[in-house]
């Protein structure tokens, strides 16, 4: 009959927090090309231009020089 000799190596917890953190690291560098965001709507370099209107569509609003909305009642 053989003799087995098992060994049993145990790390501290901050060595083993440093190891994971490390892990995550490697596997977030590694997950970067699968992860890639698309350009925003907002750096497409259009101009886009909206009217607010009643739901009939015929009385819109204006513009009443350079920081006020005029509103005209019917």
């Amino acid at each position: 009959m053989e003799k087995k000799v098992v060994y049993e190596v145990r790390l501290s917890k901050p060595v083993m927090t440093v190891a994971i953190m490390a892990a995550v690291g490697l596997l977030a560098i590694g997950a970067k090309p699968l992860i890639q965001a698309t350009p925003a709507f907002a750096q497409s370099n259009q101009v886009h231009k909206i009217a607010i209107c009643e739901t009939n569509g015929l009385s819109c609003v204006g513009i009443e020089g350079f920081d006020a909305l005029k509103i005209a009642y019917d």
